[in-house]
């Protein structure tokens, strides 16, 4: 409740008062202003005085240099959670902490996820009570135990919407928490790219699945936050095994240039490439239910096994002069030669099949296979990214490349097509590691 969204002429006292009448749970967030406001104690106290017995509760939420005297003093003996982990004396910080802000704001972020918190100790205070209360009964009273919610155990993340979709994105956050998932929140875009960098790739080495909402409004943040950098560190951290991937495109919100260029084009090459589940519904609520539908489905099971390894006709004797030598460390490989002309999904039947049997697919090419990799790896990479996403990709670059062409192939491979490079003088110590990565991860 915030005094500046009372009616008119409505006094702050009687709105208080009305909202502690009806009020089961009462969570204040204290501040040492907090002790200092006459409001605010007042509110403390009529709580106490309407709701103190059973059914009423408190949880106050402190920031960690609250002074811990000051709180021991009113509420040592309730229920206490830290809120916020910032300093106090923090500008933007103090800026942040109002209930009307961004949805994103640390502020928002913390009261989100406390308030999961919350519900869920509030349901194990229930079930524990209604277990004692049932062996304490003369006679036996069987209680069956509640269903585990849909989402337990399960890390969504949520990257950032664009502007226009902030309110579906706030209510598919509260829809994913009371459904028992844990909502994993996007970092801030403050400070050096590093670091941010280094929190996206955490947190999406953490989730189970993440979740973009994209409406019309050419955000810029979306480019950064959810499009380029997600592409770049999850497809790099090779973490796709069993993944759940979607997005939402508004269409509402878009005219039709907008469908077809910018913000819808860049997720629609991300459904092409990465096999996201894209989702395009009309209504805010039919794109969150089917959303939630999806993250409840078990994923799919796949048996994967052995090495798919391609490498280009002119490489063909070097490769299978290497493989032939390394034939008992790499008995599981399966060996396929794309043509010079033409798709390899086109030409080769049985591509697409390996793509999807194999555990691990390396691209190999040396000195001699620059025009093929101009020619083909974009619609050869695609088809494993496609085909293969789940499971261990990676390019193979030898020494014999000069500089120029090195550092070419290095940067196409690995910021456009998101392959792991495997880069040594001797190829069999790389085909090696790309074994025994692909080993770790079955």
């Amino acid at each position: 409740m915030d005094v500046r969204d009372l009616p008119e002429n409505r006094p702050f006292d009687d709105e208080i008062d009305s909202e502690l009448t009806r009020s089961s749970l009462f969570l204040p967030v204290l501040t040492p202003n907090w002790f200092r406001s006459e409001h605010c104690t007042a509110e403390l106290a009529g709580f106490e005085q309407k709701r103190g017995g059973h059914d009423g509760r408190v949880f106050p939420a402190r920031k960690r240099h609250f002074p811990s005297e000051l709180f021991k003093q009113h509420f040592d003996k309730r229920n206490s959670y830290v809120f916020h982990e910032s300093h106090d004396d923090d500008p933007e910080l103090a800026m942040e902490l109002k209930i009307d802000g961004d949805p994103l704001s640390p502020f928002r972020r913390a009261l989100r996820n406390l308030t999961v918190k919350i519900t869920r100790r509030l349901r194990e205070d229930a079930e524990a009570e209604a277990l004692a209360r049932a062996a304490e009964a003369a006679e036996p009273v069987a209680t069956e135990a509640s269903e585990p919610l849909v989402g337990a155990g399960t890390k969504v993340l949520l990257a950032r919407p664009t502007r226009d979709l902030l309110e579906a994105w706030d209510k598919l956050s509260r829809e994913l928490a009371e459904s028992g998932y844990e909502v994993l929140l996007p970092p801030q875009h403050l400070g050096a790219p590093d670091e941010f960098r280094d929190e996206w790739a955490e947190l999406l080495q953490e989730a189970d699945a993440t979740v973009h909402l994209i409406g019309g409004d050419p955000d810029p943040m979306l480019r950064d936050n959810s499009v380029l950098l997600d592409r770049e560190q999850f497809e790099l951290s090779g973490d796709l095994n069993g993944r759940k991937r979607m997005t939402w495109i508004a269409p509402a919100a878009m005219d039709e240039e907008a469908k077809n260029h910018g913000n819808a084009m860049l997720l629609r090459d991300a459904e092409r490439e990465r096999g996201d589940r894209l989702f395009e519904h009309a209504t805010e609520a039919e794109a969150i239910q089917a959303i939630i539908a999806s993250l409840a489905q078990p994923p799919a099971d796949s048996e994967k096994s052995g090495i798919y390894v391609i490498y280009s006709r002119e490489d063909a004797g070097r490769a299978r002069d290497i493989l032939l030598d390394m034939q008992d460390e790499l008995s599981a490989v399966q060996l396929h030669t794309p043509m010079l002309d033409g798709r390899p999904s086109e030409r080769n039947p049985d591509h697409k099949d390996k793509l999807q049997s194999s555990a691990g697919v390396l691209v190999f090419w040396g000195d001699a296979s620059d025009r093929w990799f101009i020619q083909h790896s974009k619609d050869l990479d695609a088809e494993i990214k496609r085909s293969a996403e789940a499971g261990v990709r990676a390019g193979y670059i030898g020494a014999p490349l000069d500089e120029d062409k090195r550092n070419k192939l290095l940067m196409d491979f690995r910021f456009t097509y998101q392959h792991k490079i495997q880069e040594d003088s001797d190829p069999r110590a790389a085909l090696s590691r790309f074994v025994s990565d692909v080993k770790a991860a079955q």
